[in-house]
Protein backbone atom coordinates (compact mmCIF):
# COMPACT_ATOMS: atom_id res chain seq x y z
CA UNK A 1 0.00 0.00 0.00
CA UNK A 2 1.23 3.48 -0.94
CA UNK A 3 1.93 6.17 1.34
CA UNK A 4 -0.66 8.09 -0.56
CA UNK A 5 -3.17 5.60 -0.47
CA UNK A 6 -2.42 5.14 3.56
CA UNK A 7 -2.51 9.25 4.51
CA UNK A 8 -5.76 9.33 2.18
CA UNK A 9 -7.97 6.53 4.10
CA UNK A 10 -6.19 8.47 7.57
CA UNK A 11 -7.36 11.87 6.61
CA UNK A 12 -10.98 10.26 5.78
CA UNK A 13 -11.22 8.77 8.87
CA UNK A 14 -10.47 11.94 10.60
CA UNK A 15 -12.82 14.08 8.42
CA UNK A 16 -15.97 11.47 9.36
CA UNK A 17 -15.31 12.36 12.99
CA UNK A 18 -15.09 15.92 12.61
CA UNK A 19 -18.36 15.38 10.84
CA UNK A 20 -20.28 14.04 13.98
CA UNK A 21 -22.27 16.30 16.08
CA UNK A 22 -20.81 15.97 19.54
CA UNK A 23 -17.34 13.89 19.48
CA UNK A 24 -17.09 14.35 22.66
CA UNK A 25 -19.61 12.82 23.92
CA UNK A 26 -20.52 9.94 20.84
CA UNK A 27 -19.02 6.98 22.04
CA UNK A 28 -16.92 5.86 18.37
CA UNK A 29 -16.90 2.70 17.28
CA UNK A 30 -14.24 1.60 14.49
CA UNK A 31 -15.93 0.80 11.30
CA UNK A 32 -12.96 -0.05 9.74
CA UNK A 33 -10.07 -2.84 11.11
CA UNK A 34 -7.50 -2.73 8.89
CA UNK A 35 -6.93 -1.49 4.89
CA UNK A 36 -5.53 -3.83 2.83
CA UNK A 37 -4.05 -2.73 -0.85
CA UNK A 38 -6.75 -0.36 -0.48
CA UNK A 39 -9.37 -2.46 1.05
CA UNK A 40 -11.23 -1.40 3.64
CA UNK A 41 -12.43 -4.10 6.02
CA UNK A 42 -15.67 -3.77 8.01
CA UNK A 43 -15.41 -5.58 11.67
CA UNK A 44 -17.19 -7.86 12.54
CA UNK A 45 -20.14 -8.13 14.45
CA UNK A 46 -20.11 -8.15 18.46
CA UNK A 47 -19.20 -11.53 19.65
CA UNK A 48 -21.37 -12.38 22.58
CA UNK A 49 -20.36 -15.24 25.41
CA UNK A 50 -22.99 -17.72 25.19
CA UNK A 51 -25.48 -17.84 27.76
CA UNK A 52 -25.08 -19.59 31.09
CA UNK A 53 -27.21 -22.48 31.48
CA UNK A 54 -30.17 -22.16 33.82
CA UNK A 55 -29.37 -23.74 37.60
CA UNK A 56 -32.67 -25.63 38.29
CA UNK A 57 -32.93 -25.22 42.31
CA UNK A 58 -34.23 -29.11 42.36
CA UNK A 59 -35.67 -28.44 46.35
CA UNK A 60 -37.59 -25.37 45.38
CA UNK A 61 -38.61 -27.03 42.14
CA UNK A 62 -40.61 -29.92 44.25
CA UNK A 63 -41.30 -27.69 47.13
CA UNK A 64 -43.17 -25.81 44.03
CA UNK A 65 -45.03 -28.52 42.91
CA UNK A 66 -45.90 -29.63 46.15
CA UNK A 67 -47.70 -26.74 46.86
CA UNK A 68 -49.61 -26.63 43.46
CA UNK A 69 -50.78 -30.37 44.18
CA UNK A 70 -51.82 -29.55 47.52
CA UNK A 71 -54.09 -26.60 46.51
CA UNK A 72 -55.79 -29.02 44.27
CA UNK A 73 -56.59 -31.05 47.34
CA UNK A 74 -57.68 -28.36 49.19
CA UNK A 75 -59.72 -27.10 46.88
CA UNK A 76 -61.32 -30.45 46.23
CA UNK A 77 -61.49 -31.49 50.04
CA UNK A 78 -63.48 -28.28 50.60
CA UNK A 79 -65.77 -28.88 47.89
CA UNK A 80 -66.62 -32.39 49.49
CA UNK A 81 -67.00 -30.86 53.00
CA UNK A 82 -69.24 -27.81 51.75
CA UNK A 83 -71.24 -29.68 49.87
CA UNK A 84 -72.37 -31.88 53.17
CA UNK A 85 -72.80 -29.04 55.73
CA UNK A 86 -75.73 -28.52 56.63
CA UNK A 87 -78.14 -25.49 56.79
CA UNK A 88 -76.81 -22.63 58.92
CA UNK A 89 -72.93 -23.61 58.62
CA UNK A 90 -70.74 -20.73 58.89
CA UNK A 91 -67.58 -22.69 57.48
CA UNK A 92 -66.25 -20.40 54.66
CA UNK A 93 -63.47 -20.92 51.76
CA UNK A 94 -59.98 -20.39 52.82
CA UNK A 95 -57.71 -21.70 50.53
CA UNK A 96 -53.79 -21.87 51.48
CA UNK A 97 -51.31 -24.61 50.59
CA UNK A 98 -47.73 -24.69 51.45
CA UNK A 99 -44.51 -27.25 51.27
CA UNK A 100 -42.90 -27.72 54.98
CA UNK A 101 -39.67 -25.90 55.14
CA UNK A 102 -38.08 -29.34 56.50
CA UNK A 103 -39.47 -31.51 53.98
CA UNK A 104 -40.70 -30.33 50.44
CA UNK A 105 -42.64 -33.35 49.54
CA UNK A 106 -44.94 -33.10 52.68
CA UNK A 107 -47.95 -30.92 52.13
CA UNK A 108 -50.42 -29.39 53.59
CA UNK A 109 -53.45 -26.77 52.77
CA UNK A 110 -56.21 -24.43 54.61
CA UNK A 111 -59.27 -25.49 52.90
CA UNK A 112 -61.75 -23.53 55.42
CA UNK A 113 -62.46 -21.46 58.12
CA UNK A 114 -64.99 -20.01 60.76
CA UNK A 115 -64.96 -17.29 62.70
CA UNK A 116 -66.16 -18.18 66.51
CA UNK A 117 -65.72 -15.09 68.49
CA UNK A 118 -64.02 -11.36 68.25
CA UNK A 119 -62.46 -9.74 70.83
CA UNK A 120 -61.99 -6.26 70.56
CA UNK A 121 -59.51 -6.22 66.96
CA UNK A 122 -59.06 -9.91 66.92
CA UNK A 123 -61.12 -12.91 65.80
CA UNK A 124 -60.99 -16.76 67.34
CA UNK A 125 -61.23 -18.89 64.46
CA UNK A 126 -61.23 -22.52 63.41
CA UNK A 127 -59.50 -23.88 60.52
CA UNK A 128 -59.24 -27.21 58.75
CA UNK A 129 -56.45 -28.34 57.11
CA UNK A 130 -55.60 -31.24 54.45
CA UNK A 131 -52.42 -32.62 54.07
CA UNK A 132 -50.31 -35.34 52.54
CA UNK A 133 -48.63 -36.71 55.59
CA UNK A 134 -49.43 -38.33 58.58
CA UNK A 135 -48.14 -36.31 62.23
CA UNK A 136 -48.33 -35.53 65.76
CA UNK A 137 -49.33 -32.32 65.83
CA UNK A 138 -48.51 -29.66 69.15
CA UNK A 139 -49.14 -26.29 69.51
CA UNK A 140 -47.15 -26.17 72.31
CA UNK A 141 -43.67 -26.89 70.83
CA UNK A 142 -41.53 -25.00 68.71
CA UNK A 143 -42.33 -28.03 65.66
CA UNK A 144 -46.07 -27.79 65.18
CA UNK A 145 -45.51 -31.08 62.71
CA UNK A 146 -43.71 -34.48 63.77
CA UNK A 147 -43.98 -36.66 60.80
CA UNK A 148 -44.71 -40.27 61.38
CA UNK A 149 -44.31 -43.30 59.63
CA UNK A 150 -48.02 -43.74 59.00
CA UNK A 151 -48.97 -43.91 55.30
CA UNK A 152 -51.72 -41.51 53.72
CA UNK A 153 -52.67 -38.13 54.55
CA UNK A 154 -54.93 -36.54 57.19
CA UNK A 155 -57.20 -33.98 58.15
CA UNK A 156 -57.29 -32.08 61.42
CA UNK A 157 -58.93 -28.37 62.69
CA UNK A 158 -57.37 -25.61 64.91
CA UNK A 159 -58.09 -22.74 67.01
CA UNK A 160 -56.11 -19.49 65.81
CA UNK A 161 -56.10 -15.73 66.97
CA UNK A 162 -56.41 -13.75 63.63
CA UNK A 163 -56.45 -10.07 63.08
CA UNK A 164 -58.88 -8.33 61.13
CA UNK A 165 -56.64 -8.73 57.88
CA UNK A 166 -57.28 -12.99 58.52
CA UNK A 167 -54.07 -13.20 59.28
CA UNK A 168 -52.67 -15.87 61.77
CA UNK A 169 -51.46 -14.58 64.94
CA UNK A 170 -51.11 -17.06 67.43
CA UNK A 171 -53.14 -20.58 68.64
CA UNK A 172 -55.71 -20.39 70.46
CA UNK A 173 -54.97 -22.54 73.37
CA UNK A 174 -58.60 -21.80 75.24
CA UNK A 175 -60.26 -23.60 72.06
CA UNK A 176 -60.44 -27.85 71.44
CA UNK A 177 -57.53 -29.36 73.53
CA UNK A 178 -54.47 -26.76 73.30
CA UNK A 179 -56.24 -25.77 70.36
CA UNK A 180 -56.76 -28.78 68.64
CA UNK A 181 -60.34 -29.58 67.67
CA UNK A 182 -59.88 -32.70 65.58
CA UNK A 183 -57.64 -34.70 64.45
CA UNK A 184 -58.26 -37.93 61.67
CA UNK A 185 -57.97 -39.75 58.73
CA UNK A 186 -61.58 -40.70 57.84
CA UNK A 187 -63.32 -37.81 55.84
CA UNK A 188 -66.39 -38.76 57.49
CA UNK A 189 -65.76 -38.21 60.84
CA UNK A 190 -63.74 -34.66 59.48
CA UNK A 191 -67.33 -33.62 58.07
CA UNK A 192 -68.90 -33.94 61.26
CA UNK A 193 -66.25 -32.28 63.50
CA UNK A 194 -66.47 -29.05 60.97
CA UNK A 195 -70.51 -29.62 60.74
CA UNK A 196 -70.62 -29.20 64.96
CA UNK A 197 -68.04 -26.72 65.21
CA UNK A 198 -69.58 -24.62 62.30
CA UNK A 199 -73.33 -24.87 63.66
CA UNK A 200 -72.87 -25.09 67.43
CA UNK A 201 -74.62 -28.59 67.16
CA UNK A 202 -72.86 -31.59 68.89
CA UNK A 203 -72.11 -34.18 66.59
CA UNK A 204 -74.80 -36.42 68.79
CA UNK A 205 -77.52 -34.05 67.00
CA UNK A 206 -75.96 -34.32 63.73
CA UNK A 207 -76.14 -37.53 63.94
CA UNK A 208 -79.79 -37.91 65.39
CA UNK A 209 -80.19 -35.53 62.46
CA UNK A 210 -78.80 -37.74 59.83
CA UNK A 211 -81.06 -40.21 60.68
CA UNK A 212 -83.65 -38.27 59.26
CA UNK A 213 -84.85 -38.00 56.05
CA UNK A 214 -84.97 -34.46 55.94
CA UNK A 215 -80.94 -33.33 56.62
CA UNK A 216 -78.90 -31.84 54.00
CA UNK A 217 -75.87 -34.02 54.63
CA UNK A 218 -77.67 -37.31 54.77
CA UNK A 219 -78.90 -36.15 50.98
CA UNK A 220 -75.75 -34.54 49.95
CA UNK A 221 -73.94 -38.09 51.09
CA UNK A 222 -76.38 -40.03 49.68
CA UNK A 223 -76.64 -38.15 46.29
Amino acid sequence: MSERMQNRGFEASIQELRSRSNPATEPVQPRYVDWFDGQRISAPAVIRPPEEPKVIDINEATRELTRALMEKAGIQTYDAISSRMPEGSRLRKAIEAKALDHNPLHGVCRVGRVIVGRHFDEFSAAEFYVTNFDAHLSTTTRSFYTPTDRKGGMFFGVGVVIDQAGRRKRFDHDKGVDGKYFQTKDLGKAIYAIASISTGMSIDQLMEIDRTDHNSVKRSRAG
